[in-house]
This record gives structure tokens, C-alpha cells and sequence, in this order.
């Protein structure tokens, strides 16, 4: 036994000393043993391949305690050198200077970021830290956990490959929280110790010192240029933000969702090539909205966290704030909206760079072939009698709908 309290444990028998098979040895055996030899509690039981190999005769093996004995001759066991071990498999104990802290299904949570409420959560249980498995780890369970260790909420819900890696017993695994219960003990789960589980999946949280702000459904704005209405969208669901799939974002869905967000209106759809990329979750993919509705989860779509997207894609907006007029694909079926439009510091008095609106998106027209016939249909389809000539443009953005146009004057 070493200095420390840490090591091979051995048991003196018949004026021989002798190993303990690791065969049944739990925290319970090893808090007995701890004490025997004068130490107020145990860490962690450990097993043979984590103790060096001893020597000459295995003594016992299948040691069963109850944790409450005073020494480990008094705790039931197969009978003094009845065994099926090799010194591979020599049982050993950590133990401890002082009583070990906590109470049963107290947590705690570790790694270089715990002090910010960040890291991977641990159980003590029997006496003994361990960990959760992330299998079926939701916002949900984390926010029980949050709480718990006395946090108002929780931010997100963290996995093996988010937090660092743990060691010992993993205590839990498939934990079922409804997210109003005192402790993660009340939660639902597979029992202690039953797992199929690596250190590499251990669960994690990252909790919040305020309440979560927002409702369910409350949409937000991220990236460099959000404070001005464009960037990454983002909603709120199960307590958790996460990002929109750019599968099917056209301009009726972000005028839902710049008006949800009290824009007047939107300037256009945002791809991930055109916002910053998000992280965790992806609630939404394939939204569809005719640009009438309160909000975004009025709109049809594939269902909560359904798609088949990486965060390359995320849907942004770029939100407006006077009305822009874009006509919506249905408006412009049945009234026959003007589809055109002119954008540019002179837009005002007539002149700039003509757009054209095609599948729910705005877009330039390419000046090849541009001459002034074209130039007298654009004026007159915007109501105006006449066109300039020569005039130079701001450059655009986004789609270039149109290319080689080409006009005769009286065709309107």
C-alpha cells in the first residue's frame, strides 16, 4: 500500500501476505478496506489494470461488503484461497484523508471551463464520482442539471466530443428529464452502472447565470452586421437557439421573420455562403411561408430538428426598415405586380440599377446586350414615359437573373 493511500491492496493470512481478486470489488469493499487501515473514507475501488501486479498467493476473491464493517475478514467472500484470478487482476483501493463531500446524486462539473458553468457534469454515487453518458443527453436534462447546482437555466446541452474526456464509473446513461424536476435522480433512466458507454460520450452542460431569455419561437439576429437587420437567423426552441437549413429560404421567408423580428419588411434571403456560420443545433429546414404569416412557426417546414444540413448552410435575412414592396409569388399571379424595381442612390428620380424579382428572390440584369430599347421597356413597365442613356450603376448583389436581354422598342 502506498504513502499516499493509493495502490494494491494485500491482507495478511496465515503469517502470508496475499492480493485480493478484483472479482465483485465495488466502492463499498473498498470504503472498508480505506478505513481498516485508518483512513476516514474511499475514493474509487480499483481493479487489476490499474494497480501494479503483485506476487504469491491470491487470498481471497468475490469480497462482498455492506460498507458499514470494520474490517474486510467481516464481509462475506468464496473462503480463503478460493479463486479463479491471476495477479492481473489484483484488486486495490484510493483512499481518502478526509470524509468524502457530497451527498448521494450530488453533481458537479469539470473541465477548464467549470468555474463558468461550463463542463462535463458529474454523479456521486456509492460514494463515488462518475459520469453521464450523452446518450439521449437533451436541453432538457441539462436544464434539470443547471438548476441543480444552482444556476437559474441552462444554455445548451453539451456531448462527448464538447467536453473533455472523464475517468472511473459512468453512473447514467439514457437520462429522461421533463424539465421541471428538483434533481437528475427524479429523471428517468437505465440505472446505475448500466451503460454502453466510452468515456468519450460523456455528457456535459453549459449553464446560465440569468434566466434564458425569449420565448419559444423567438427568432434572433447573429453575425458582424446583425445590429443593422442582416445576418444569421436563429430561433428558440427548447430552450435552446439554433440555426434555419437554407433548403428552400426564399425572400417570403425572411420577410416572416424580419417582420417577427419588428422589421417593416425584408431586402432579401440570406445563404450560408452569404451569413456566418453557426453552431449547435439546426432546428429547421424546408420553411415555407406565402409571406402573410405572424411568424415563422406559422410556416410549414419538415418538423424540429429535422434536415439534412450542416451549418454551411444557414438561412439569413436581410431585413428592411421601410417596406421594400417585394410581391409576394402569389400577389404577383393575381394582380400582376410589377416584378421590376431600381436600386441606388438616384432610385428616387428614375435612375440606377434595374432588378428584376424571380422565384421569391430579387436580381440583377446583366448589361450584356443592354441597349436603350431595353432600357425604354424597364422605364415603362416602372412607369415612366422615357429612358436615359449611358447612365453608370452601383454594383449589385446576390442572383443575376437575366442575361442578353433584348427588347424592340414597342414591346412593353
Amino acid at each position: 500500500m502506498s504513502a499516499n493511500g493509493t495502490g494494491r491492496v494485500e491482507i495478511l493470512h496465515d503469517e502470508q501476505w496475499g492480493t485480493i481478486c478484483d472479482h465483485g470489488w465495488r466502492m463499498k469493499d473498498a470504503r472498508v478496506a480505506c478505513r481498516q487501515l485508518g483512513y476516514p473514507d474511499a475514493v474509487r475501488s480499483l481493479h487489476g489494470n490499474e494497480v501494479p501486479s503483485g506476487s504469491g498467493r491470491i487470498w481471497l476473491a468475490h469480497v462482498a461488503c455492506n460498507g458499514n464493517e470494520t474490517n474486510i475478514t467481516s464481509c462475506s467472500h468464496h473462503g480463503w484461497g478460493n479463486h479463479y484470478c491471476t495477479h492481473s487482476e489484483d484488486a486495490g483501493i484510493e483512499c481518502s484523508n478526509t470524509v468524502f463531500a457530497g451527498k448521494p446524486g450530488s453533481l458537479r462539473i469539470q473541465g477548464p471551463m467549470s468555474v463558468n458553468g461550463t463542463g462535463r457534469v458529474e454523479i456521486l454515487h456509492d460514494g463515488q464520482w462518475g459520469t453521464i453518458c450523452d446518450h439521449g443527453w437533451r436541453i432538457k436534462d441539462a436544464r434539470v442539471a443547471c438548476r441543480q447546482l444552482g444556476y437559474p437555466d441552462v444554455v445548451r446541452s453539451l456531448h462527448g466530443n464538447e467536453v473533455p474526456t472523464g475517468s472511473g464509473r459512468i453512473w447514467l446513461a439514457h437520462v429522461a428529464c421533463n424539465g421541471k424536476e428538483p434533481n437528475i435522480t427524479s429523471c428517468s433512466h437505465h440505472g446505475w452502472g448500466n451503460h454502453f458507454c466510452t468515456h468519450s460520450e460523456d455528457a456535459g452542460i453549459e449553464c446560465s447565470n440569468t434566466v434564458f431569455a425569449g420565448k419559444p419561437g423567438s427568432l434572433r439576429i447573429r453575425g458582424p452586421m446583425s445590429a443593422n437587420g442582416t445576418g444569421r437567423v436563429e430561433i428558440l426552441h427548447d430552450g435552446q437557439w439554433g440555426t434555419i437549413c437554407d433548403h428552400g429560404w426564399r425572400v417570403e421567408d425572411a420577410r416572416v421573420a424580419c417582420r417577427q423580428l419588428g422589421y417593416p419588411d425584408a431586402v432579401r434571403s440570406l445563404h450560408g455562403n452569404e451569413v456566418p456560420s453557426g453552431s449547435g443545433r439546426i432546428w429547421l429546414a424546408q420553411v415555407a411561408c406565402n409571406g402573410k404569416e405572424p411568424n415563422i412557426t406559422s410556416c410549414a417546414h419538415h418538423g424540429w430538428d429535422n434536415h439534412f444540413c450542416k451549418h454551411s448552410e444557414d438561412a439569413g435575412v436581410e431585413c428592411s426598415k421601410k417596406a421594400t414592396g417585394i410581391p409576394t409569388t402569389r400577389s404577383t399571379k393575381k394582380s400582376g405586380a410589377k416584378s421590376i424595381r431600381l436600386q441606388g442612390p438616384s432610385c428616387a428620380n428614375g435612375t440606377g440599377r434595374v432588378q428584376v424579382f424571380y422565384k421569391r428572390e430579387w436580381g440583377t440584369v446583366c448589361d450584356d446586350e443592354w441597349d436603350i430599347n431595353d432600357a425604354r421597356v424597364a422605364c415603362r413597365q416602372l412607369g415612366y414615359s422615357n429612358a436615359p442613356h449611358g447612365y453608370q450603376v452601383p454594383s449589385g448583389s446576390g442572383r443575376i437573373w437575366l442575361d442578353e436581354v433584348a427588347c424592340t422598342e414597342s414591346k412593353l
